[in-house]
């Protein structure tokens, strides 16, 4: 037994536990920052320039690209009944700016680049009803395909209904002009020179601009030369979007009629009424990771 007085040996075990040891900061790994904030996703972007041909399928046309990119996209629709590549164009009461004059073209310049980009042209035609001459409109077209090669972009045209308009008697042709473009006359001889012209040129136009021409099929038109109809638009669409070697392959689903109506009543982000522009901003439809933008 120790006397009550005696110093106490010193604990050598002191120290041993490392909570008892003394931090230098100096020796203490920095942890390193996190950042939780959420990243935006790598969305495609499928552009989409035409006319009335792209109007009428608009709501098969955004859940197509929707449903085929898994919901995560952009498309970018540029189009209207009537719509010109070049000019200013009139129908039904509104005007629209020539798809290289819209707004478009600044919008998606300012976009987020990181995704790939595929391109269709397509109602390419539809100037000729204008008397517009044929290497007038492939200029318009051309310098399109150029803006858009420049932007890295997949492109692909499709072929007029060249079958489905030259098997047109006079009579039904001298209907359809007054019908669609009553502003516009042309005899049937020489629209039937120009449109053998435009389509012939097309099959050149698609390898100058690497883009693959998508023919079309007399079946998907009946009274009306001009637009596929409704009953076919599944299957020619299933067509245009497969048009791009590197992309997904396409998945086209029916689409009910009140999908289709909400669909169609979007607005554009631009068009004349009476003089007066009526602007609307875009998208002008999202959900998720889709978005439309539509001029």
């Amino acid at each position: 037994m120790m006397p009550p007085d005696a110093p106490r040996e010193p604990d050598r075990t002191a120290g041993t536990d490392p909570r008892s040891e003394p931090t230098d900061a100096s020796q203490t790994p920095a942890l390193e920052a996190v950042d939780n904030s959420a990243t935006p996703p790598v969305r495609p972007d499928v552009v989409l320039l035409g006319a009335s041909n792209i109007s009428f399928s608009l709501p098969t046309v955004v859940r197509a690209v929707q449903k085929t990119f898994g919901g995560c996209a952009r498309l970018w629709t540029v189009h209207g009944h009537g719509r010109s590549y070049g000019k200013r164009s009139r129908a039904f009461g509104r005007e629209l700016d020539g798809i290289l004059e819209s707004r478009f073209w600044s919008d998606f310049a300012a976009r987020d680049r990181r995704g790939p980009l595929y391109a269709l042209l397509t109602d390419i035609g539809n100037d000729l009803v204008y008397g517009v001459d044929v290497p007038q409109i492939l200029d318009w077209a051309g310098e399109c395909a150029r803006r858009l090669t420049a932007e890295r972009a997949e492109l692909a045209v499709t072929k007029l209904p060249a079958e489905a308009l030259l098997s047109l008697s006079a009579p039904r042709f001298y209907l359809t002009q007054k019908l669609f473009f009553p502003a516009f006359k042309s005899s049937w001889p020489d629209m039937r020179d120009k449109i053998a012209a435009l389509d012939d040129a097309v099959d050149a136009f698609g390898p100058t601009h690497s883009a693959p021409v998508i023919p079309t099929e007399r079946t998907w038109y009946f009274i009306d030369p001009i637009h596929v109809r409704e009953r076919r638009r599944r299957e020619a669409w299933t067509r245009y979007l497969g048009g791009w070697p590197t992309a997904p392959p396409p998945q086209v689903p029916f689409v009910g009629p009140r999908d289709r109506t909400r669909l169609h009543r979007l607005p554009q982000a631009i068009k004349w009424i009476n003089g007066e522009p009526v602007v609307a901003e875009n998208p002008v439809y999202a959900d998720g990771d889709f978005e439309l933008h539509q001029y």
